[in-house]
């Protein structure tokens, strides 16, 4: 991921437990007794509500052009066998107009938008560098 252009993010694997419903989870077998924070009180079903607050947070800084990506657990329910380590990513490609030109004109570097043929190798080539035994 790395390779396409993507920045490796590592977030908590918790979040409010009102983003959590949004993503399917928010269970109360997953509710934290003892949080790190009073917020992050829910075990995340998703990655997408992190990767996309981290999204937020750079783009707040004037980033306007980000590919995130993360690898790690989440947690559809309490059992021994309900966490999955998974790889989700995230694309933000909001570039300011100046940019844009800049890097259209070779000026700058860009990897431009993420359209569906690029969407694919992306995929295409995670799934080859993953260990699938």
């Amino acid at each position: 991921m790395a390779a396409r252009g993507f920045l490796e993010t590592v977030t908590w694997s918790f979040m409010p437990k009102e983003q959590a419903k949004l993503f399917g989870g928010g269970s109360d077998a997953l509710t934290l007794s003892n949080p790190v924070a009073s917020e992050l009180n829910q075990m995340r079903p998703s990655i997408l509500a992190n990767l996309a607050v981290a999204a937020q947070r750079g783009a707040d800084r004037g980033e306007r052009e980000m590919r995130l990506f993360e690898a790690g657990p989440v947690y559809l329910g309490d059992g021994p066998k309900d966490q999955r380590n998974v790889v989700a990513a995230l694309v933000s490609t909001a570039m300011n107009p100046k940019r844009k030109a800049k890097v259209a004109l070779g000026l700058e570097g860009g990897y431009g938008p993420l359209v569906p043929s690029s969407a694919g190798a992306v995929a295409e080539a995670l799934l080859f560098t993953t260990d699938r035994s």
